[in-house]
């Protein structure tokens, strides 16, 4: 392993930088980084850019909400884009629930960033968590069936309209999202209005 910018070879020690635009370092002051991604600031795990003496080894467990919509036996999902966690797999629509935000304002707003879609909060479904820290909840909702759904490139790549057993054969799958299907699939949920 190299050395960082400390000149220490413990992984996970950065040296806090002064000032972001003069690369000049506080050689006196060690951050840890994230130990789930590597980031001194990250959106999922929070800001690891404290002191080391104050930071905890835990990452900050986050919140998100799940929306899951079907139409005519089909279920909507969405591939991730390129330029997200996860790129390129595939799950149902959703994502984090900002500080102060109820799950069905999160829900809608997601639905509005990744697909430009209006959804109606039906019901809370289920609740599990991921590799990645995060609180799920999952929620039934529903969209006028005429609506016209446009991803947002920098989020989704695309989505489809897929049975439950298409969606379950997704090479890519996201795991709490193969783990929500197997529930519906024990009856432990329904997915009916």
């Amino acid at each position: 392993m190299g050395e960082n910018a400390a000149g220490s070879s413990a992984p996970g020690n950065v040296a806090e930088a002064t000032g972001s635009r003069t690369g000049k370092f506080d050689l006196g002051k060690t951050v840890r980084k994230s130990s789930v991604c590597g980031n001194l600031r990250c959106r999922y795990h929070g800001d690891m850019s404290q002191s080391s003496s104050s930071v905890s080894t835990e990452p900050q467990r986050r919140r998100g909400v799940i929306g899951v919509v079907g139409q005519q036996n089909k279920l909507l999902i969405i591939r991730r884009s390129q330029w997200v966690r996860a790129p390129g797999a595939y799950c149902f629509p959703g994502g984090h629930i900002e500080p102060g935000e109820s799950e069905e304002a999160a829900l809608v707003r997601e639905f509005r960033e990744e697909l430009h879609v209006d959804v109606r909060p039906v019901r809370r479904l289920w609740q599990n968590a991921t590799t990645w820290r995060v609180d799920l909840t999952w929620w039934l909702a529903a969209a006028d069936p005429d609506s016209i759904y446009v991803p947002h490139p920098p989020e989704v790549e695309s989505f489809h309209w897929l049975t439950l057993d298409e969606t379950a054969a997704l090479p890519g799958l996201l795991d709490s999202n193969r783990v929500f299907l197997e529930a519906v699939r024990r009856g432990e949920l329904s997915l009916d209005e």
